[in-house]
């Protein structure tokens, strides 16, 4: 049986789409005052809301935030968007407070391929845009001011979380795009703008993987005919504690039985490929061929947690008892396609 956990993809529902609430209808804003165009802003972003502990706690990752001026605002809350971005923001000239959270982030998704092109598999591509503003958030805060060069005035922005590692995960963040100044009317029914606003992100974790090497070593072999060969059987099991609904939790990403043949003394081996970094794995020795044997107690293997982007390698070695015997081997796999139980038989996967 193999098993593997599903990405999680995640976050705190931001801040950011506040300014849904700019207009009921194109160049209409409520009873609120007129917004004061040349009045400063602020954003602070804060990630206390994530259920990644690794960016919202204390000693989080650090994560560098690029922004981007993508539309100016006039008095009456109507955007202008700037160059390069009018075709991506074209929808700014008809937003209303029917317009959907999914096409805000549709225009926040084209915009972000203006300011930071990547290519499908998220590869940088030339012709970055250079940001008007960066932010490092630490512990999970972080806030980002005008200054004498560029100061921070009401408008549409983009804001561009960049990717964050740890020994285990790599983080992801959606483009997003937040109006300066913000207003709650939806949330407090108080129609006045909030010039100094406060944003979370929104992350997507996911596994950094690396990979398990099985390596056999066989003392010594005499073969009976040409076609003769010896089978080795092994058992694997990779498991990882992580966060989970119910706190830290123990979750199976690998089951299976594989197995490594020779037809000559020596050293084999069997690479398992994208295993979780951080998950432990198993391995036992379930099958030693008629003529090998290998001590109890060098059976099971567990080697070094699972590496990002390396290899850990469990390794066994069999002594010669004497007197080649043959033999094969059949296994049965079973596999969940999410409905029922699939079997099959066959010899074990090298």
């Amino acid at each position: 049986m193999k098993m593997a956990r599903k990405i999680k993809a995640g976050g705190t529902l931001a801040l950011a789409l506040m300014f849904a609430a700019l207009s009921a209808a194109p160049g209409t804003v409520y009873g609120a005052a007129a917004i004061d165009t040349k009045k400063e802003c602020t954003l602070t972003f804060d990630m206390s809301g994530t259920e990644f502990t690794e960016l919202s706690g204390e000693n989080g990752l650090p994560v560098m935030v690029h922004l981007y001026q993508v539309a100016s605002v006039d008095e009456n809350g109507r955007f202008t968007a700037e160059a390069p971005y009018q075709n991506a923001l074209s929808g700014l000239d008809t937003i209303n407070d029917q317009t959907s959270a999914e096409e805000w982030q549709l225009m926040a998704e084209e915009a972000a391929q203006i300011a930071e092109p990547k290519t499908e598999d998220k590869t940088p591509m030339e012709g970055a845009q250079t940001p008007g503003w960066t932010a490092e958030i630490v512990d999970g805060k972080g806030r980002i001011e005008g200054n004498e060069a560029a100061a921070l005035l009401p408008g549409l922005y983009l804001v561009l979380a960049q990717p964050v590692e740890s020994p285990a995960f790599s983080y992801t963040f959606q483009p997003n795009l937040v109006a300066l100044p913000g207003n709650q009317y939806y949330e407090t029914g108080a129609d006045t703008w909030i010039y100094d606003v406060t944003m979370g992100l929104k992350p997507r974790q996911e596994n950094r993987l690396g990979s398990l090497l099985i390596s056999k070593t066989i003392d010594a072999y005499e073969p009976q005919g040409a076609a003769d060969r010896t089978l080795f059987v092994f058992q694997v099991e990779v498991k990882k504690t992580e966060e989970g609904a119910a706190g830290m939790e123990e979750r199976l990403y690998y089951s299976d039985v594989v197995a490594i043949d020779f037809d000559a003394a020596g050293t084999k081996t069997l690479e398992i490929p994208n295993l979780p970094a951080g998950a432990q794995a198993t391995v036992t020795e379930v099958y030693s061929g008629a003529s090998y044997t290998i001590p109890v107690q060098e059976a099971i293997v567990q080697p070094d947690p699972i590496v990002a982007d390396s290899q850990v390698t469990a390794s066994f070695q069999n002594q010669y008892s004497g007197g080649l015997k043959g033999g094969s081997g059949v296994v049965n796999h079973f596999e969940h396609d999410g409905s029922t139980w699939n079997w099959t038989q066959g010899m074990p996967r090298q």
